[in-house]
C-alpha cells in the first residue's frame, strides 16, 4: 500500500539494520545505519533501448540513477559495464565495483556419448548441430545470424543443423518470421518443443559442433563460458564484453557484418581455423566470485 502510495521506507525500519543486498537493477532505501549493494547487469536499457522492452526501458531509464545513487556500492559484472555506469551516471569509480561471474564446472562438463545420445534423442536434435543458447529476442541478434548460417555452403547447412534453445523473449516476431523463411526454404533450424532442463543441458552442448552466441551487447556473457567449460567450440560477437572476459579463448566475428559471421562460422566447421582453449574456465569459478563478493562488503 505504501508503494501504491509512492511512500517508500527505508527497508531496515521493517527487517533491521544490516547489509542489504539487491541482486537484479531494483533496490529500496536504506538508512544510515545500513548498506546497500545493488547489481548493475548491463545498460542495454541506455545503450540498445531498441532491444529492450518499452516497459522496462521506461522504467531503468526514469529509476536506476537513483538505485544508484542510494547504494552503497554497485556491483557489476565486468570492466566494459562499469566504465559506461560510470560514464551514463557521473559517479565516482571507487562506487562501481566489478564480480566477475563464474561456471558451475562439477555441472557444466563435457559428457559421454550415452548421454549425449540421450538428449539429442529426447529433443529431437539432429546427429550433427550448431547451438544457440539464449531468449529469441532482439539483443541476440539472432536474425542476422540465421541469415549467415543460411548463405555458408550447402554441403555444411545440411550436415549441420542449427539449435535454438532459449525462453520466448520479446519483439521477435520478425525473428519467428526469419525462421519460418529459411525452413520453408530447406534450411534446418530446430527449436525444441519441449522446456530444456538445466539438467540435460550439458550433454546438449557437449554434443554441438560449436556453439555461438552473436549477441550485440552483453554484461558478462555466460553461455559462451558453459560451452568451453563442456569442450565444446565457441564463436562469439566481437564486443568490448566478450573481448574481455573471453580473450582469445574463442573465435569473434562482426556481429553486424553477416559475411564475416559466415566465413568465421565455415572455417571452424571445416577445421580451417584454430581455436585456442585456455584456462578461461579455470579463472571464472563461483567461488572467486564469492570470494570478490565478501572482500567488497567486508571493506565498506
Amino acid at each position: 500500500m505504501l508503494n501504491k502510495l509512492n511512500i517508500i521506507l527505508p527497508l531496515d525500519l521493517y527487517l533491521g539494520n544490516g547489509m542489504y543486498l539487491f541482486p537484479n537493477f531494483i533496490n529500496y532505501p536504506v538508512s544510515r545505519r545500513s548498506q546497500s549493494f545493488t547489481w548493475i547487469h548491463d545498460l542495454s536499457f541506455e545503450k540498445f533501448p531498441k532491444t529492450v522492452s518499452p516497459k522496462l526501458q521506461k522504467n531503468f531509464h526514469k529509476n536506476v540513477g537513483k538505485w544508484i545513487k542510494r547504494s552503497t556500492k554497485v556491483i557489476t559484472l565486468s570492466n566494459f559495464i562499469k566504465s559506461e555506469i560510470q560514464e551514463v551516471y557521473s559517479i565516482d569509480s571507487r562506487k562501481v565495483e566489478v564480480v566477475y561471474c563464474g561456471v558451475n564446472t562439477k555441472h557444466f562438463y563435457k559428457r559421454n556419448k550415452s548421454e549425449i545420445n540421450s538428449v539429442k534423442k529426447k529433443y529431437n536434435l539432429p546427429e550433427n548441430y550448431i547451438l544457440h543458447i539464449g531468449n529469441i529476442e532482439p539483443r541476440k541478434n539472432l536474425e542476422l545470424f540465421l541469415y549467415a548460417y543460411a548463405s555458408i555452403k550447402n554441403e555444411l547447412t545440411q550436415k549441420y543443423g542449427l539449435v535454438l534453445i532459449g525462453g520466448n523473449g520479446w519483439n521477435n516476431s520478425q525473428t519467428y518470421a526469419v525462421i519460418d523463411e529459411l525452413k520453408a526454404k530447406g534450411i534446418n533450424i530446430v527449436l525444441p518443443r519441449q522446456y530444456v532442463t538445466d539438467k540435460d543441458l550439458p550433454a546438449i552442448i557437449s554434443g554441438a559442433t560449436v556453439a555461438v552466441s552473436p549477441s550485440l551487447y552483453e554484461g558478462f556473457g555466460m553461455t559462451p563460458l558453459e560451452s568451453l567449460a563442456c569442450g565444446t567450440k565457441t564463436l562469439v560477437s566481437d564486443i568490448p564484453t566478450h573481448r574481455e572476459i573471453y580473450g582469445d579463448s574463442v573465435l569473434k566475428f562482426d556481429p553486424r557484418n553477416i559475411n564475416d559471421m559466415a566465413i568465421s562460422l565455415e572455417g571452424i566447421l571445416l577445421n580451417k581455423t584454430k581455436v585456442t582453449h585456455s584456462q578461461i574456465v579455470e579463472e571464472y569459478t563461483w567461488s572467486s566470485t564469492v570470494d570478490r563478493l565478501i572482500k567488497i562488503i567486508s571493506e565498506s
